[in-house]
C-alpha cells in the first residue's frame, strides 16, 4: 500500500472526527430553555380550612449561553396573547379618567411595561418561576378582547429573539388547574 494513500485516509478520518466534534460543540454551546408547569395547592389559613390552587411556570436555562426571556405566549381558541416574564420592579399607580392627563399616564404605562423592565436574563443554570394564575385572584391565562372571553389552552416561553419553547405538559396542568377550581 502506498504511504501517501495511508496518510490521506488517516487525514480524512481525523478531519471527519474534527467535524463531528465541532458540530457537537456548536450544538451544545448555545442557550437551551426547559420549562414546566405545576399546579400547587396552598392553605388559605381561614376558618373553613380552604385551599387555593396556583398555576406556576418554571423556566430554566439548561444551555451554556445566557438567554433573555421576554415572557409567555398563551394560545387560546383562534388567537394568542402575551404575558410579560415579570412585572416591573417598582410599584406604580396610574390615574385615568376625567381631570387626569390620560396621555401622559399611557406613555408612563408603556414605558414602565417596556421590554427592558419586564424581561428576565438567565445565565447558564439559572431559572425563574412565575405564578400566572391563582384561584379567586389574578389569572393571566384569561383575556377579554372585544367582549369575548378567551382562556389559554397552551403556553410557550418566548425569548427576546421571538423563539418559542414549549412548556412541558402544560395542557394537562392547565386542565388540572381549571378542574380543581
Amino acid at each position: 500500500m502506498d504511504a501517501s494513500l495511508v496518510i490521506s485516509v488517516i487525514s480524512l478520518i481525523i478531519a471527519g472526527a474534527s467535524f463531528v466534534y465541532s458540530a457537537f460543540n456548536i450544538e451544545r454551546d448555545r442557550s437551551k430553555v426547559k420549562a414546566w408547569a405545576e399546579v400547587i395547592s396552598h392553605s388559605c389559613h381561614d376558618n373553613e380550612g380552604s385551599r387555593a390552587n396556583i398555576l406556576r411556570l418554571t423556566v430554566a436555562n439548561v444551555g451554556r449561553r445566557p438567554i433573555i426571556i421576554k415572557g409567555f405566549k398563551v394560545q387560546a381558541k383562534g388567537l394568542s396573547f402575551d404575558i410579560p416574564a415579570k412585572d416591573p420592579d417598582f410599584d406604580v399607580v396610574y390615574e385615568f379618567g376625567p381631570g387626569c392627563d390620560n396621555e401622559s399616564a399611557m406613555n408612563s404605562l408603556r414605558s414602565d411595561f417596556s421590554t427592558k423592565n419586564t424581561c428576565v436574563a438567565l445565565k447558564e443554570g439559572d431559572f425563574f418561576e412565575n405564578e400566572i394564575a391563582e384561584e379567586d385572584s389574578h389569572n393571566d391565562m384569561v383575556t377579554m378582547i372585544n367582549g369575548t372571553l378567551y382562556e389559554g389552552e397552551a403556553i410557550y416561553v418566548q425569548d427576546i429573539q421571538g423563539n418559542l419553547y414549549p412548556v412541558e405538559s402544560c395542557e394537562e396542568k392547565i386542565a388540572l388547574f381549571y378542574g380543581q377550581t
